[in-house]
């Protein structure tokens, strides 16, 4: 009975994590974070990952830079949809003033502000 709830929550640590950023820029514009966000999901982000570990960066210029990564978490090759991809970084510009981490069952989104207006080249 005790390793089965040991398994368990084994389980629910390895599949949700988040982490907000304490400090560092703040989103100028959420608005325009979560169209950077849709627009590095539809053109970079989404798509196959070959492999546990594969990733993919995007970032995107308008008032200022966002940077966008997704990371495959889980084993073997896995298909990431537009949408979901847009779902989880939208959650780290909603919900963190400075850009934050979260991981759940098969990725990890990060998202995160720079204050540069022309801080990366646009994909």
């Amino acid at each position: 009975m005790h390793i089965t709830k040991l398994y368990f929550f084994a389980g629910l640590l390895a599949t949700a994590y988040s982490r907000c950023r304490d400090n560092g820029p703040s989103w100028a514009d959420r608005d325009k974070a979560r169209d950077a966000a849709k627009s590095a999901c539809e053109d970079t982000l989404s798509g196959t990952y070959i492999g546990k570990g594969a990733s993919k960066t995007s970032c995107k210029s308008g008032t200022m830079g966002y940077w966008f990564t997704i990371k495959h978490i889980s084993d073997g090759d896995r298909d990431l949809s537009a949408g979901e991809c847009y779902g989880g970084l939208q959650k780290e510009i909603g919900g963190c003033e400075h850009g934050g981490k979260s991981s759940y069952t098969n990725w990890r989104y990060d998202a995160k502000p720079s204050p540069e207006l022309n801080s990366c080249k646009v994909n």
